[in-house]
């Protein structure tokens, strides 16, 4: 598992806009709701990506977050795609943990892997230092795919999120890293998102910066 304190990582970094698949070279992308292997940075706006890889089994139904949210029972679990604050581990554990940084025997309960979803762009919340995500058919987003979620963590999530979004089933293709340090799709995983509500809320020419939110605002949801 990754050290108890993650920066945000170069494995995952997106701030682009192409219009064509990143599936081999480095990804310098905008992600990180969601956002967010460690603590990843990857936000993607890239192109179209032809995914590889069979697609695993569905985990719920769209629902509003913060809001009757669906959730899982405690024996099955869930993973989620997050692609902003949630993605630094240190806000993940104390928003699901209460203590931002637990020991090993939690850490354990979770994997933590870079990934993209296709047809989402991450733009800044209008007077917000928080993003969403937005439906952009041809656009990737990156971020990190964290497992082992049970039913009630996944209700702090959404409580977390609260009602400007809405939990959704998408497919986030897991990155791999190739012997040359290059990255590649990988499998595909059918895992829960959060989706902003309004687009008219978004600042729609504004990407968001994981590492600029690490620098100027983690803080504020760890201490």
């Amino acid at each position: 598992m990754p050290p108890n304190t993650t920066r945000p990582t170069a494995s995952a970094q997106a701030q682009t806009s192409t219009g064509t698949s990143g599936k081999a070279g480095t990804a310098k992308s905008s992600t990180g709701t969601s956002g967010k292997a460690g603590t990843a940075k990857a936000s993607t706006s890239t192109g179209t990506s032809g995914k590889a890889g069979t697609t695993k089994a569905s985990t719920g139904t769209s629902s509003k977050a913060g809001n009757g949210a669906s959730e899982a029972s405690s024996s099955s679990c869930i993973s989620v795609f997050v692609y902003g604050p949630l993605s630094i581990q240190e806000i993940f554990f104390k928003v699901c943990y209460g203590n931002k940084n637990p020991g090993p025997r939690t850490r354990n309960y979770h994997g933590f892997k870079s990934a993209t979803i296709g047809g989402y762009q991450r733009l800044c919340v209008k007077n917000n230092e928080l993003p969403g995500i937005t439906p952009k058919p041809g656009l990737t987003t990156g971020g990190i795919v964290i497992t082992g979620l049970t039913g009630p963590k996944l209700k702090k999530l959404d409580a977390f999120a609260g009602d400007r979004y809405v939990r959704r089933s998408v497919t986030a293709n897991i990155t791999k890293r190739l012997p040359n340090n290059m990255l590649a799709d990988g499998e595909n995983v059918a895992v829960q998102t959060y989706v902003f509500k309004n687009a008219n809320d978004l600042e729609m020419f504004e990407e968001w910066d994981l590492e600029k939110f690490y620098r100027e605002s983690r803080a504020k949801y760890t201490d």
